[in-house]
């Protein structure tokens, strides 16, 4: 039986030079299992350029836009307009700012077929109940400087439903704040499980695939003591409070935040068992609300070791202190990250500092994520000694907060250094200096038996083990650090 699935978006209008600035798209899938959707949309020009925003793929350089097929635009009175293809997802059209035009194409359902630098879990992908989408995947769009509100209308089949990150503004009906929370989000569409849960101050609607139906209970007992844990840290909430979670199976564990979303793809397995990886990735991805949309550097590429580094050591630490990990797979995740450090610095022959590793996140991984979690513990250990145990890496990350996330400032190297020197009563310049901005070699044995732990080593293998003999001091900060292995308190779940 044919179906079709539209999606309608309206942009409320505003008028420039008597002009009357709005847009509209339709999306429409012709079938259960379609090989492409076709996009129809309708807006004003910002300029003479429109654009997909594209996520590169090794084998496409256009990455998403490669995949877009028979695109004809026209004026709104039906005149064609001629445009050439600028490349990565540029078009430049004969046509003026203000013009309103009509936009028609295909966008190819291949996107499995490829690679892509983030991972598909950031793209689009097809699923037995259901469609996945980022927004920058689906639609070309006029720019990105209006501000005004996008309704964005489902028209689904009988039994599907819509899940984006977006309020609801009446049935069927969502409201997108501008463009860009357009296409910097996900959404889904199918026969998926959807489910409200409000935990304290958010709402979450997660979108779980019928795989994983059964695990609802799981994903929701992950989050629900780590939302609170990360608001004591930082001081504060992040910029959202209402966001959309989609989980899937996939042939590999992944996730991406975005401002009021994330996508994350499971492989084998969703039990207390497995939870060391994909509870890693729920609690790594919403801590990312935080670290990487609320604190945002001035330059994301440089600092990628904070973002991704620090943020999976504030995961390793609230996965500890929340009881969700037993200290045992706390040590584990330690030592991983210190096998791709050491992986990354003397078996893949990295030359690159941290700092400019970011610019190859995803191909230089091990030295931006297991390297920055090496700095983060390594700094944690220093402000904690140089204040007694008074500070840690909590007081850095509010600090972050209170200067960059409360305020919408962006932060740069610099800030952090400075902010770390501030909160531990010490400079830290030349320790950023050498490890960081620099392509000295972090040891973090003598940080570890400084606070009495034991590390092992053996070309790439590792064994973090606590000292017998720590002292009551050194144990002090272990138990500062990781907190203690008594179960969470409540959740504070209400569905």
């Amino acid at each position: 039986m044919r179906t079709m699935v539209t999606i309608a978006l309206l942009v409320a209008g505003v008028c420039l030079s008597d002009v009357c600035l709005g847009a509209s798209y339709t999306v429409t899938v012709n079938d259960d299992n379609p090989k492409t959707i076709h996009v129809s949309g309708e807006f004003a020009l910002e300029s003479s350029t429109i654009a997909m925003y594209i996520t590169r793929s090794p084998q496409l350089e256009d990455g998403q836009a490669a995949l877009v097929r028979n695109l004809v635009i026209k004026r709104a009175d039906g005149e064609p307009v001629t445009y050439e293809y600028a490349g990565i997802g540029d078009w430049t059209l004969a046509a003026n700012v203000g013009d309103i035009v009509h936009v028609d194409y295909d966008v190819l359902l291949e996107h499995d077929r490829y690679d892509w630098g983030p991972g598909i879990d950031e793209v689009a992908y097809r699923q037995d109940d259901g469609l996945f989408f980022t927004g920058a995947s689906l639609f070309i769009v006029p720019g990105h400087t209006s501000t005004h509100t996008i309704d964005v209308r489902f028209d689904l089949p009988s039994g599907w439903k819509a899940s984006t990150p977006w309020p609801s503004v009446e049935m069927g009906t969502y409201s997108a704040r501008n463009v860009m929370d357009l296409v910097r989000n996900c959404l889904f569409m199918g026969t998926h499980l959807e489910e409200t849960v409000t935990i304290g101050d958010f709402t979450f609607i997660l979108a779980v695939g019928d795989r994983f139906k059964s695990k609802l209970n799981l994903f929701v007992e992950a989050m629900a003591p780590l939302l609170p844990a990360y608001v004591e840290m930082f001081g504060g909430m992040p910029s959202e409070s209402r966001y959309l979670v989609v989980i899937n199976p996939g042939n590999r564990s992944d996730g991406g935040a975005f401002p009021g979303s994330y996508s994350m793809l499971i492989r084998g397995e969703v039990n207390r068992t497995s939870s060391a990886v994909w509870g890693h990735g729920i609690a790594h991805e919403l801590l990312h609300f935080w670290n990487g949309h609320t604190i945002a550097p001035a330059s994301s590429s440089d600092e990628e070791w904070f973002k991704e580094g620090f943020t999976d050591y504030l995961t390793i630490l609230s996965l500890s202190r929340t009881g969700l990990d037993p200290r045992e797979t706390t040590y584990r995740k330690l030592e991983n990250s210190a096998r791709r450090y050491i992986i990354a610095k003397k078996l893949m022959d990295i030359t690159d500092s941290m700092r400019a590793a970011g610019a190859e996140k995803h191909r230089k991984r091990f030295l931006v994520y297991g390297g920055g979690t090496l700095v983060a513990f390594a700094l944690d250990i220093r402000i904690r000694e140089a204040t007694e145990n008074a500070k840690g890496i909590d007081e850095l990350m509010s600090r972050m907060y209170a200067e960059f996330g409360a305020t919408g400032n962006r932060y740069s190297y610099e800030d952090i250094v400075r902010i770390a020197t501030e909160v531990s009563g010490k400079d830290q310049s030349e320790f950023f200096g050498e490890f960081v901005d620099g392509t000295g070699f972090l040891d973090i044995g003598p940080y570890c038996e400084s606070i009495g732990l034991q590390l092992t080593t053996m070309m790439d293998e590792f064994y973090i083990a606590e000292f017998s003999e720590a002292t009551p001091a050194q144990r002090a900060i272990i138990a500062s650090m990781l907190g203690t292995r008594g179960a969470a308190g409540g959740t504070g779940i209400s569905r």
